[in-house]
């Protein structure tokens, strides 16, 4: 139970939304692993270039299945990001800080996700 305190993602929605199929879930989590990289790449580039614009289509498109990845904390930092680059025109430094953190987090979870693949039963 403590180990899943550490995790910043739970895929246990995500089995009962796909009630269990393990087919399913091996094709989604290996989606996540070769996609999100990239828009990771896209929204740090837009980070570092303030683009606001950008940032808030990136943070839009990157935040779409974290719910079901149990990444609340770093699908609400997202949000966040995306309404303040929405709203604002202005650079927040909050948002350096919360790309550090989801960075972290997207970090730990591309690490782990392999792990978990290598966990599931043979189809």
């Amino acid at each position: 139970m403590s180990e899943s305190l550490n995790k910043p993602y739970n895929i246990d929605l995500l089995k009962k939304s796909i009630a269990n199929n393990t087919a399913s879930l091996r094709e989604i989590l290996l989606l996540f692993i070769q996609h999100k990289p990239v828009e990771l790449f896209r929204l740090e580039e837009a980070i570092h270039s303030q683009n606001l614009t950008a940032v808030a289509r990136l943070a839009h498109s990157l935040k779409g299945n974290l719910y079901l990845f149990g990444m609340n904390e770093t699908y609400e930092q997202l949000v966040w990001m995306e309404r303040y680059a929405k709203t604002y025109t202005d650079w927040n430094s909050q948002l350096d800080t919360y790309w550090v953190a989801i960075k972290a987090s997207f970090d730990q979870v591309l690490r782990e996700i392999p792990q978990e693949l290598a966990l599931l039963p043979a189809d």
